[in-house]
């Protein structure tokens, strides 16, 4: 079934091939941006539990207790963990910092590679190699 998906795909980049730079959207330009913030994401996803585990200690949170642990335990003690963590702002900026350190190196290249799609901004564009005649 992947290797379907793949074909699909691939055909579906070579029909669009450089109409994409035509109509105003560079395809390239948005892989490689969207590749970019995926790596942001997965790198403090990574991290997430550790950031959830030093906040629990933070607030002194007892995360590993001993309540059932069935759906409507859960949603308790995420209720009580959200309780005590919105009370204390301290452990919020403390952690919201942490986040902020783990994704600036994703920020500036980010805004290194022009991804910023609005009215100001400049995109950088990916001309295809026009060899052999390639050209429409």
């Amino acid at each position: 079934m992947q290797f379907v998906k793949a074909i699909f795909l691939l055909s579906c980049l070579l029909i669009v091939r450089d109409n994409h730079v035509k109509a105003g959207v560079d395809l390239f330009v948005v892989l490689d941006c969207g590749e970019i913030i995926i790596e942001g994401a997965g790198y403090v996803a990574e991290r997430g539990r550790a950031l959830i585990e030093e906040l629990a200690k933070c607030i002194e949170f007892d995360l590993h207790s001993k309540e059932n642990l069935n759906f409507l335990g859960l949603v308790r003690i995420f209720n009580q963990f959200l309780r005590k963590v919105s009370t204390n702002p301290f452990c919020i900026q403390k952690t919201m910092k942490r986040v902020g350190n783990y994704i600036r190196p994703y920020v500036n290249q980010y805004k290194e590679e022009k991804c910023m799609f609005g009215k100001n901004s400049t995109t950088k564009s990916h001309k295809p190699n026009k060899t052999n005649g390639d050209e429409n």
